[in-house]
This record gives C-alpha cells, sequence and structure tokens, in this order.
C-alpha cells in the first residue's frame, strides 16, 4: 500500500478508509460502495472505521455527511474547540494529500450549517448523491449514483408465496407511531380480503387500535416485532400483495420500496421528487403515491389498480445494477484521489 503522501501511480490500488461500520447481516448505505462479492472493488483497498480519523495513511476517505464532524473529534464539543478540530482535520488531509468525499443522503441547508461544518465542506474533494433532486454545498464537486437494486442479492434465499390481500408495512429500523393509525384501514377497507402485516422493531408507543383491532377482527391483522434481517425482510415482501415502507429516512424508504421493486411487488409510498422519479424509471403500475399518510380509500385504490391493471412488464432497474454502481464508486475515488493530489485541482476546486 503506498503511504497517501507519496505519488500513487497507476498501478497502485486506492485505500478507501469508508467512515461506517464494514458490510454486516442488515443492508445499508456501506452496501452500496462495496461490491456483492468481497471487499474490494476494482482496483480499491476498503476499510472501516467509524469516527475520528488517526492514521492518515488512506487516499480516499468517505463519510456520510451527517457524520463528517466526527471524523475530526466530539461533536458534541464547544464551538471554539470543532473549530480547532475542523482545522486540524483540513491540515492533515491537504498535507497528506487525501482526498475527502461525502453522501448526501437528503438537501442540505447549507445556510443553516455553522463554521466547523462549512470549513470541512469547503474542504471536500466530491460530493455523491443517490438522486439528482439532492442537493449539496458544491454542485460542481457533485456526481449522482443512484441507489442499487437487489435482485442478485438474494439468488438462492427460498422464496415465500404470497399471500392474496396481505397489506404489509415494513421498516428496518424501527415501525413509526402512525403504525397505530394505520391498523384501523382493516375496520374501514372496501377490499374484503385485505389484512395488515406490520414488520420491524415496534413502534415507541403502541397504540390501542392495533390491541383494538386484534380482538375484534382476529387474523387480520398480524405483526412481528423484532430488528428484520435481510432475509426475514425478504419473506415478509414475498408474502405481500402491496408494500408501504415505513423508513426513518429517505434513504431507508428507498431501500425497502426498492427490495419491494426487486422482489416484484408493488409500493405504495409518500409522494416526493424521488419517488416520482423512481415511478416513471421502473415504469407504470409499480409505484403508487400517497400524501401525508396512507388513507383507506389510497390503500383500497393501489391494490384495485394492480388487480385490475397489472404492469405488463418487470420493474425497469437496469440502470441500478450493482456491478455498474460499485464501478461508479470506484471511478469517482480514482478521479477524487488525482484532484487532491494535483495542487492546481485543489485551488481550482476552492474557485468553484
Amino acid at each position: 500500500m503506498p503511504h497517501a503522501a507519496k505519488p500513487h501511480s497507476g498501478n497502485d490500488a486506492l485505500t478507501v478508509l469508508v467512515a461506517m461500520r464494514r458490510p454486516g447481516a442488515f443492508l445499508k448505505y456501506v452496501d452500496q460502495v462495496t461490491s456483492d462479492d468481497d471487499d474490494e472493488s476494482g482496483d480499491v483497498h476498503f476499510r472501516f472505521a467509524p469516527g475520528r480519523l488517526d492514521r492518515f495513511d488512506e487516499d480516499v476517505v468517505h463519510v456520510l455527511s451527517r457524520d463528517v464532524e466526527r471524523l475530526a473529534g466530539n461533536p458534541r464539543e464547544s464551538a471554539a474547540r470543532r473549530i480547532i478540530n475542523a482545522g486540524a482535520l483540513v491540515y492533515q488531509l491537504h498535507r497528506r494529500r487525501i482526498a475527502l468525499v461525502q453522501t448526501t443522503l437528503e438537501s442540505a441547508d447549507t445556510d443553516k450549517r455553522d463554521l466547523p461544518r462549512r470549513i470541512l465542506d469547503a474542504a471536500t474533494t466530491a460530493w455523491i448523491t443517490l438522486e439528482g433532486t439532492v442537493r449539496t454545498p458544491r454542485s460542481r464537486r457533485t456526481r449522482v449514483i443512484p441507489q442499487s437494486h437487489y435482485r442478485d442479492r438474494f439468488i438462492g434465499y427460498p422464496q415465500s408465496s404470497q399471500q392474496t390481500g396481505r397489506l404489509l408495512f415494513c421498516s428496518t429500523s424501527r415501525l413509526p407511531d402512525s403504525a397505530d393509525r394505520l391498523a384501523e384501514i382493516v375496520r374501514v377497507t372496501r377490499t374484503p380480503d385485505l389484512t395488515l402485516r406490520l414488520a420491524g422493531p415496534p413502534p415507541l408507543t403502541l397504540g390501542v387500535s392495533i390491541e383494538q383491532v386484534q380482538r375484534r377482527a382476529p387474523g387480520r391483522l398480524t405483526h412481528r416485532f423484532e430488528t428484520l434481517s435481510d432475509g426475514a425482510l425478504a419473506q415478509e415482501i414475498d408474502e405481500a400483495e402491496l408494500v408501504i415502507p415505513a423508513g426513518a429516512d429517505a434513504f431507508e424508504t428507498e431501500l425497502v420500496a426498492l427490495m419491494a421493486l426487486s422482489r416484484s411487488r408493488p409500493v405504495l409510498v409518500a409522494s416526493s421528487d424521488s419517488m416520482r422519479l423512481l415511478a416513471e424509471e421502473v415504469g407504470p403500475g409499480w409505484i403508487h403515491l400517497y400524501t401525508n399518510e396512507p388513507s383507506p380509500a389510497r390503500v383500497d385504490a393501489a391494490l384495485a389498480a394492480h388487480r385490475n391493471s397489472p404492469p405488463e412488464a418487470p420493474p425497469n432497474l437496469e440502470r441500478r445494477d450493482p456491478r455498474s454502481v460499485s464501478a461508479a464508486y470506484s471511478s469517482l475515488y480514482g478521479s477524487a484521489s488525482r484532484r487532491a493530489r494535483n495542487p492546481w485541482s485543489i485551488l481550482r476546486s476552492r474557485l468553484q
């Protein structure tokens, strides 16, 4: 492994420190960065270490924007200490010619960012977003790399049979409190065979509606209140006729939606710019939108539309091939490293 402060030959593998936990049993953003085969992706060698940087022997540091201050120290320290920490980190990155790459999952409100964040943003070599609708502090340094599909991830997994009428409301982090209000759908739906399945870690507050529906309509509401492994999530999606992602943020919502589409299940999801674009991308009949919260009428309409006019083709996910996504990250790491090693590129980037 070449020292990052020395000239980098085109034949050397780049060392990329991903400031996140390494890929594990649960799908997270970090799985987008590496290939499915192993921790090697082309000419890139990955290390995983969330938290403060201390070695400074890598070529590229990749971090989620929400965690960028942790690279410099404790983000809860005083403002003066955070400014000093940010400046010290930027000094080391420039001295060792290490590229800093940030991924922004949701649009940045740059006007409200304080000085330590602005210092780190100014030192960022490249930005990544998963959708073109997401803004970053430096649009000219930003590249859109879409979230991959998950068709290949579950090859060989047993496929469960679909249960007609099952509506799945699921989360990979925690079900929201709105799960209790969603339970009312079972009472007022116009779809006679509709059943509701809640899957994921339970809401912080379990309301009375869930208990009442289970008592008054046995079998029409079931739940799996636990952290779902990837295999468990795939099983729950296979058994559903319609999936409602209950993501804690935009990335998780899209992750669950893409999991469902990868398993050829339609989704009912909150309307947003990114979801409208995804609906156009995958083709008609696969994504149904709602505003605010899913109403009984919207659920009935989505189920009726899918039953009466099923999609003519599987979801179009070609743009999200995992190998292409992994190659895009490798390409960006290479260009960011070259830019960080070129003093003239650094000067030009500061003027952008």
